[in-house]
């Protein structure tokens, strides 16, 4: 029988394993490698700062293109050659079984070059928000809208889903992006710009997920920035409060440059509001460089400086502006817990801390079985973007149904788009307005409601969302039929364009990509 050999039983064996000690396992193997894969990045980001990026980048894309043109002969569906564990998203890579993959994986990785007057960076798509961040802010900028993770790449922040704490101000990552160089199936390359002949596939491209064509190059808003950030602190202990204090945050008519809110119950949270500032020291404020290796995971910083306040009182923190930025990436906002259980321990932080988080393609890629049969059905990680008018209610259904404490609470714009696109304002949004502002509740956790029946609340879930004219983030698994993802994802502008450019005979259909993931096996 096969399997039942002794080969068979101590690989078995071997697997087991790996899955009862799993932290252990990573903090053994996984963390050494990841520690020496960010020396290669560092190392690898301050020699390209050394050369120009443009002529190499000219001659990647022209590889690329070469081969999708040579691909796109044989009639098969393309797909990059980027393996499922090394991407940001839940689905796995069933989708690309059937397709011909294009070379791309340890390509596109550097940023091409920064023009200050412009206030633009060319970058390409696998350039990720660690090296933006280490890149741009030692000269004085940064990106208009700088995703908290340091492994989120641009590529997948824009053809996908991507927000941060400026985003009430900003919008989404996509709108800090005034160009896409694109390889389109029969293998052209196009430069598509909202004021150029291709604004139609610049407006259709997020939310695409590689589905229009593959992105190799892009140029995005930069903005002057200073080195440290002023955090105020207020804890709310009434729903009623928090909602009406998150609300006048994000849309009042001159808001702090970061808005975000972490909720650790349905009746306890706290809002927090940032700016830049010059200097680390100011009268009533402490410095806190949260970003050390031995300091605590933010949302139990957090925690613990709003511990004995009065409700709204405004308690203020200055740090250094990347320790901000990266403020989630240590404890992947609180999912780490769940990673290496112990990693929140004074003793784990001050002797280890310098290396987490372990990479995080290592530890998808190193999973059994049974680990992912159980983060896919006991673990939730869902984004849901809402009208702000929903929020209250939102977490209300969340608290009943599923409740996963702490919850994520960032505004962001919706903008209208006059050539449109897969996101738009809801109906009850003036039909004038240019845009709304909605907020993306993360909840990221085992759920604490029981009984609990994933498949079946993930899709109430969804219709709830579908409900309220609000959108899922597409790395997260979805378990819409094909039928409820186009309800939910406006796809005028994205259809035309399939058939315009081409995508249609040569990439799959975006729900075939990042819709029903749920429904298909990993």
């Amino acid at each position: 029988m096969a399997g039942s050999g002794k080969h068979g039983v101590s690989q078995g064996f071997l697997m087991d394993l790996v899955t009862e000690y799993r932290g252990v396992f990573i903090c053994i193997f996984l963390l050494p490698i990841s520690v020496a894969l960010n020396i290669v990045a560092w190392v690898r980001l301050h020699l390209s700062t050394l050369r120009s990026n443009a002529e190499g980048h000219a001659k990647r894309v022209n590889e690329i293109s070469s081969a999708v043109r040579e691909a796109s002969k044989g009639g098969q569906k393309l797909c990059t050659d980027r393996p499922g564990y090394a991407t940001m998203s839940l689905k796995g890579e069933a989708h690309k079984k059937n397709h011909v993959k294009i070379p791309m994986k340890n390509l596109l990785v550097d940023i091409i070059d920064i023009n200050t007057r412009n206030l633009t960076v060319r970058v390409e798509p696998l350039v990720n928000m660690g090296q933006l961040s280490r890149y741009l802010i030692p000269r004085g900028y940064t990106l208009e809208v700088l995703p908290e993770l340091d492994e989120l790449t641009v590529g997948g922040l824009l053809m996908g889903f991507g927000i941060e704490s400026s985003s009430h101000i900003a919008g989404l990552f996509q709108e800090i992006c005034v160009e896409y160089e694109v390889v389109l199936g029969d293998g052209r390359v196009v430069l598509a710009r909202a004021d150029n002949e291709y604004s139609d596939l610049f407006y259709a491209l997020p939310w695409s997920y590689g589905t229009l064509g593959l992105i190799v190059g892009t140029t995005l808003k930069i903005m002057p920035c200073k080195p440290y950030v002023r955090v105020t602190y207020k804890k709310y202990s009434t729903l009623e409060s928090l909602t009406a204090a998150f609300e006048e945050a994000s849309c009042k008519k001159n808001p702090a440059r970061f808005v975000e809110s972490l909720a650790y119950d349905l009746n306890t949270a706290v809002v927090m509001e940032a700016d830049f500032c010059a200097n680390k020291t100011e009268k009533g404020a402490r410095f806190e460089d949260i970003g050390l290796w031995f300091k605590k995971w933010f949302y139990i910083h957090v925690q613990e400086v709003v511990a004995n306040a009065k409700d709204g009182e405004g308690l203020v923190e200055i740090m250094p502006l990347r320790s901000y930025y990266h403020r989630h990436t240590k404890g992947i906002f609180w999912e780490m817990q769940y990673i290496i259980p112990f990693a929140d321990q004074a003793w784990f932080r001050y002797l280890f801390g310098w290396a987490v988080p372990p990479n995080l393609s290592l530890m998808k890629g190193t999973q059994t079985a049974a680990m992912k049969k159980m983060w896919r059905e006991q673990f939730v990680v869902q984004d849901m973007l809402v009208p702000i008018s929903d929020l209250q209610t939102m977490m209300v259904y969340l608290d009943k149904k599923i409740r996963i404490y702490p919850m994520w609470l960032c505004p962001h714009l919706v903008k209208r788009h006059k050539l449109g696109g897969m996101l738009r304002p809801s109906k009850k949004c003036p039909a004038k307005a240019e845009e709304e502002m909605f907020v993306d509740i993360g909840i990221y956790g085992v759920p604490l409601q029981q009984p609990y029946d994933h498949h079946a609340d993930m899709r109430a879930l969804e219709k709830r969302v579908r409900e309220a004219e609000g959108y899922q983030g597409l790395y997260a698994l979805c378990y819409m039929e094909k039928e409820e993802f186009r309800e939910m994802f406006h796809h005028e502008l994205y259809d035309a364009c399939r058939v315009k450019y081409g995508g249609i005979n040569s990439f799959p259909d975006v729900y075939d990509k990042a819709g029903g993931s749920g429904l298909r096996p990993i």
